[in-house]
């Protein structure tokens, strides 16, 4: 059985930058409502906020401050589609 357990990644996975983008919105948009509903989600936000490279980014000049109504991704910025 212990041979069917995965091992642990050593980086995050592009599809943990998506979750954590949307889980981000959320967060900023229901407060502390999602974290009560969504316990699981908002660990994982934590956890990946605290990876070394993205603390470092997440806290640097290099990400939006507002874009499109005051949303702001943090990660995934080159995917959004042009202002309408």
């Amino acid at each position: 059985m212990a041979n069917n357990v995965s091992p642990p990644r050593p980086a995050p996975h592009a599809a943990d930058v998506l979750v954590y983008e949307l889980t981000d919105l959320h967060i900023r948009a229901f407060g502390s409502e999602f974290g009560s509903t969504y316990p699981l989600l908002e660990a994982h936000h934590a956890k990946l906020a605290a990876v070394p490279g993205i603390k470092a980014y997440l806290g640097s000049s290099r990400q939006f401050d507002k874009v499109r109504g005051g949303w702001r991704p943090l990660l995934v910025t080159n995917f959004l589609p042009p202002a309408c």
